[in-house]
């Protein structure tokens, strides 16, 4: 089943948690956001002689990454607002007032009732009941035939609702949707009748993790 989001909404850990105040944030989003591994992509739009240029990298296994004329910068274990202060402050032995923005790409979170919620490095043929492996399962509480998948947050947002009890107990594997990088997926304590109220109720952490950017930390 698909649902139109007819808004640019976001989405938070869920279950229980609610999405606190703007200084909270800090706190509830950290055992989500993701640290930079080797083989991560990272796009890179840099302010550069009166246009922006964007840049396309991938992380070795060395865990460096190496754009324009820089090589094998470290970057290995950085969140995504770590890896923009870095970055920038490594661009200002070479530039004034670098301006830049960085954003590490192929990511599936999992939150709500999973075992490890978190970020998850995306990888082709990922699925969903292999990511819900990977965060050790669903708690004892979660909902199971109302999975959320939030695709195309910053774009054009779509909802695609699973049924994971049935796919468990019936072996219906048309609910084993196949993740993008980029994919949402909440697992919710209670049955959801108003998904677009229930994501904007959500929506700070997920603007917090995939456009930091866009919060501004007193």
């Amino acid at each position: 089943m698909l649902l139109m989001v007819t808004s640019i909404v976001s989405c938070a850990p869920g279950g229980s948690t609610r999405a606190g105040a703007i200084h909270s944030l800090p706190t509830e989003a950290k055992r989500y956001e993701h640290r930079v591994q080797p083989g991560d992509f990272i796009d890179i739009n840099l302010w550069e002689e009166g246009e922006t240029k964007e840049y396309k990298v991938q992380v070795s296994k060395t865990g460096t990454i190496s754009f324009i004329f820089l090589e094998d910068i470290a970057v290995l274990g950085l969140t995504q607002r770590e890896l923009d202060k870095h970055l920038t402050s490594v661009l200002t032995e070479y530039y004034v007032s670098p301006i830049l923005d960085v954003k590490i790409r192929e990511i599936v979170y999992v939150f709500g009732e999973a075992s490890n919620p978190g970020a998850y490095t995306f990888k082709d043929g990922l699925t969903l009941a292999a990511i819900l492996a990977s965060a050790g399962g669903p708690t004892k509480d979660a909902k199971l035939r109302n999975v959320l998948i939030i695709r195309g947050y910053n774009k054009d947002p779509k909802i695609v609702v699973s049924n994971i009890r049935r796919m468990m107990r019936k072996g219906d594997l048309t609910q084993n949707i196949y993740l993008q990088g980029g994919d949402i997926v909440f697992l919710p304590s209670t049955t959801i009748s108003n998904v677009n109220y229930f994501l904007k109720q959500i929506e700070p952490i997920i603007d917090f993790l995939m456009f930091p950017s866009k919060v501004i930390i007193p």
